[in-house]
């Protein structure tokens, strides 16, 4: 069984920054996710057993098909998943309208209960920091960094570890080609 996910990554200067932007906080009881893994989802595929994996990377590679690279803008810091309470602490992203392109045709292809306006709930973010448990925090941290190309999205699968999760790309497909 896999355990799959689309994702996009920033490059190692953007996580850099995001990441001194998350130890700036100051909370011990905040844990930074590893830079190799800082990544924006487009979609959660879920639980895939190893014999659909071919099918699942097609489908993916038709859903970004003829669609361009895009910029994408880290816009404040915020907890999740609520204001006030986190779980985790991430950048929040512009929506830049590729981007909502190809999360709308990643759910409509391989999500198992897709919703009928999924651009409407998809809130665009990298995870940067994880707590142990939800803890009350008010946060709304305006980023000022540069846009970021993304020219590829990733096919990654996630094993889920006491430590925390480990991502093993499994494919990579180019924007614009």
């Amino acid at each position: 069984m896999l355990r799959l996910f689309v994702a996009a990554h920033p490059p190692e200067a953007v996580r850099g920054e995001l990441l001194g932007a998350v130890a700036g906080l100051g909370r011990e009881d905040l844990r930074p996710v590893p830079s190799d893994q800082v990544h924006l989802t487009l979609v959660f595929i879920g639980n895939r057993d190893s014999r659909e994996l071919d099918a699942t990377l097609e489908s993916v590679e038709a859903s970004v098909r003829g669609l361009p690279a895009f910029t994408l803008r880290p816009v404040r810091l915020v907890p999740l998943p609520r204001p006030g309470l986190a779980r985790t602490i991430a950048a929040e992203t512009d929506r830049p309208a590729t981007l909502l392109e190809i999360h709308e045709r990643l759910v409509r292809r391989l999500a198992r209960n897709p919703s009928p306006r999924p651009r409407d709930s998809f809130r665009p973010h990298l995870t940067l920091g994880r707590f142990r448990h939800e803890v009350a925090f008010e946060l709304d941290r305006p980023l000022a960094l540069s846009p970021f190309r993304v020219d590829s999205v990733a096919v990654l699968a996630s094993d889920l570890r006491p430590d925390g999760a480990v991502h093993r790309e499994l494919a990579r497909l180019t924007l614009g080609g």
